[in-house]
């Protein structure tokens, strides 16, 4: 899949819907080096369509920036859906990343 029409990858890739989306096609997890990857190669396709290719190193830096902190952890290297305030962990966390892809929340 590439950019919606009419958006530069600039703001495209900082947006959390390509964030978002990027994570539910990976349920709901990826590590950062993969979420940057994913990300980086949508944009660089669609701007080599337009005639111009983003440096990758800069691009995966500006992903890297972008990433909201409620997605990170600092016990280890995965982006995740952050959860609903109202949802604990465990077994309802496990429901909330099924809800997201169903679109209930």
């Amino acid at each position: 899949t590439g950019l919606p029409h009419g958006m530069s990858c600039l703001p495209w890739f900082c947006s959390r819907d390509a964030l978002d989306r990027e994570l539910l096609e990976a349920g709901g997890v990826l590590a950062w080096y993969e979420l940057r990857d994913r990300l980086v190669a949508k944009c660089q396709a669609a701007s080599s369509q337009k005639g111009g290719r983003q440096k990758t190193r800069w691009l995966g830096l500006r992903v890297l920036a972008c990433l909201p902190t409620e997605y990170l952890s600092s016990s280890d290297e995965f982006v995740r859906l952050p959860l609903p305030p109202a949802v604990n962990t465990g077994a309802a966390a496990e429901g909330s990343i099924e809800s997201m892809r169903a679109g209930k929340w």
